[in-house]
């Protein structure tokens, strides 16, 4: 007896030793990225933000080693998620806006805890689907921020509107000549109304990963009511790099650990945007792969699923606009077959669970920059 104790004794020590190893290591990985953050140079608006976020990843850090930290079992994790899901009529996230997405992800919402990407090239529209997809989160009481390189809070509310009312771009540019007095009301009535909600919209210029997630935690708090967050980030490849020198896939990993820990740590959903690279043009079949992520196919690991956007009638424009030989209008013809006229494709290059061969098509309705399901509108009697 005495002898197994005494094992234990010293088993105890040796694995405190380790922690103590481990933990000294840490912090001093700590120590020098708080040195990177001060020699990087913050303005007095920044530099909370930066005080927030080392905080928080001290905060973290104890966590993972404190001696009181209970370690739960998977089965009790499961269970715990499973009434969690059970009395709020499904799985914990953000609904989403279109059924064929639901469809490919073969998730029923962009679940609380993951990390999404959404791959698309320039002009095929990521921009207007992402709209769609905060205006329902928002609709549905859920907050959302908004991180956009690209768009400001002025155009994101003037598309909502497009997509929303049928009220188009060119109208609302010009309301005294083209909109009705009803039109007018109602873009009023919506900007009153989305003022109200938990969104928020930061046009962002030169930020790197660690000023958007203190962006994020700090919208969380202020914003918080429950529901599962949902934070979008405009896009990946404008994130500013810890070092430029750095090659895609450094960077593209530097921020998706990041923002996945985010979403882990504050049971949000974070969907990135993703510009496709110039590998897809270069194919005779331009259908967007994993090779066309920013960072390339590697990139995708830490992302729970990766959505595609692909409009083909985009790229059989351009090939038709060079074609010169027989040959390459037969290849225009082999790789675009039929009416592709204001078509676009979602599938995924990842999915978590579920078939990642599945395609689902959407009609794109340029005029109000809006995607619109092209299934058949269930008859009322099935519903009863």
């Amino acid at each position: 007896m005495g002898s197994s104790t005494s094992r234990k004794g010293m088993f105890d020590r040796a694995v405190q030793t380790i922690k103590s190893t481990t933990l000294a290591r840490e912090l001093q990985r700590e120590a020098e990225f708080a040195v990177s953050v001060a020699k990087e140079g913050h303005t007095l608006l920044t530099l909370g933000d930066e005080i927030e976020h080392l905080e928080g990843r001290l905060r973290e850090l104890r966590s993972r080693f404190a001696e009181t930290t209970a370690i739960t079992s998977p089965g009790a994790s499961y269970l715990s998620a499973f009434q969690a899901s059970s009395r709020r009529d499904g799985v914990i996230g953000v609904p989403i806006a279109l059924p064929e997405i639901a469809k490919v992800l073969s998730e029923p919402v962009f679940e609380a805890g993951n990390l999404y990407g959404l791959l698309s090239s320039s002009g095929e529209g990521k921009s207007s689907l992402t709209m769609q997809l905060i205006h329902h989160a928002v609709r549905e009481g859920h907050p959302v921020l908004f991180l956009s390189y690209d768009q400001s809070a002025a155009q994101c509310v003037r598309q909502m509107i497009s997509q929303v009312h049928g009220i188009d771009i060119r109208q609302q540019r010009d309301p005294m000549r083209m909109m009705s007095q009803k039109e007018q009301d109602t873009c009023v009535q919506f900007a009153t109304w989305l003022d109200r909600q938990p969104l928020e919209i930061i046009r962002c210029q030169r930020e790197g990963v660690t000023q958007l997630t203190a962006y994020a935690r700090r919208f969380m708090k202020k914003r918080g009511n429950g529901r599962t967050p949902f934070i979008v980030i405009d896009h990946i490849g404008k994130v500013k790099p810890r070092d430029p020198k750095l090659s895609p896939d450094r960077i593209s990993g530097e921020v998706t650990v990041e923002l996945k820990s985010l979403a882990d740590e504050t049971q949000a959903s974070v969907l990135i945007l993703n510009q496709r690279n110039g590998g897809g043009s270069k194919r005779d079949n331009p259908r967007p792969i994993a090779a066309d992520l920013y960072g390339g196919e590697g990139a995708r690991a830490d992302y729970d699923a990766v959505l595609t956007l692909y409009r083909p009638e985009k790229y059989k424009k351009e090939r038709e606009d060079v074609a010169a030989r027989p040959s390459d209008w037969a290849t225009i013809n082999r790789v675009f077959p039929g009416d592709i006229e204001g078509i676009a494709e979602i599938a995924a290059i990842k999915v978590r669970f579920g078939d990642p061969t599945i395609r689902e098509r959407l009609r794109f309705e340029a005029q109000y920059t809006r995607y619109v399901s092209m299934r058949p509108e269930r008859p009322a009697e099935l519903d009863l």
